[in-house]
């Protein structure tokens, strides 16, 4: 994170007690980092596709320029400058959420129940063992849950379920 940006108000005591509560936590701009700008290029190129009920595309083409992400201990921004805006302060305190969850629940079954069920395009190679067992033939099912599904238990995790 850039220590000379004045990040004051709600937002930096957010930060503060995040940073408090897990050392390791650290914000960078999606664009300086190998693995967000690999799954941007995924997420526009592989879903581009779906669209939502105004005919614009659901987040897919967005995801370099309007979404904020967390992976591990890792809050990614569109912009470092975005964390001076008044009212971030949601989102902040949103991905704080997701990095407490992940250290309650552990980081692989987070993960799984946060991906599923596109998680399970993984095993999808397995299929290759049909050369010499005919029946791994239904590992190619798993292809399908690599479309863009709603996740079961994502709705859990981004708190909608909280009253």
């Amino acid at each position: 994170m850039n220590e000379d940006l004045d990040i004051t108000g709600l937002n930096g005591r957010i930060i503060d007690v995040i940073k408090t509560d897990f050392p390791k936590f650290h914000i960078t701009e999606k664009s300086k980092v190998w693995h967000q700008v690999a799954l941007g290029y995924l997420m526009f190129w592989m879903w581009r596709w779906p669209k939502n009920e105004n005919g614009k595309r659901k987040w897919s083409s967005t995801f370099m320029t309007e979404f904020t992400t967390t992976m591990g201990y890792g809050m990614y921004v569109t912009d470092i400058s975005i964390l001076t805006r008044r009212r971030y302060w949601w989102t902040i305190a949103h991905e704080f959420v997701h990095i407490s969850d992940m250290e309650k629940y552990g980081s692989i079954p987070y993960s799984i129940a946060y991906l599923f069920p596109q998680c399970l395009v993984l095993l999808a190679p397995l299929a290759i063992g049909t050369i010499w067992f005919p029946s791994m033939i239904w590992f190619l099912a798993f292809l399908v849950s690599g479309l863009p599904w709603p996740s079961p238990e994502g709705h859990i995790w981004n708190g909608e379920d909280i009253q």
